[in-house]
């Protein structure tokens, strides 16, 4: 159980962390993309509806 421990420990060694600066300016691209997906989606539905209930 121990040597499974060690080895665990020595794999994490080797992860490459990112400084804070990578972080937040990957966080900041995640973030402002999901926000211009989320309008984007928002204009597309009431665009559909509008298309529908016109149709209809």
């Amino acid at each position: 159980m121990g040597e499974k421990f060690e080895t665990l420990k020595s794999e994490f060694k080797k992860i490459i962390w990112p400084d804070q600066r990578t972080v937040v300016r990957e966080t900041t691209a995640v973030v402002v993309t999901g926000v211009l997906l989320g309008i984007f989606l928002a204009v597309l539905d009431t665009v559909i509806k509008f298309g529908l209930s016109f149709i209809l």
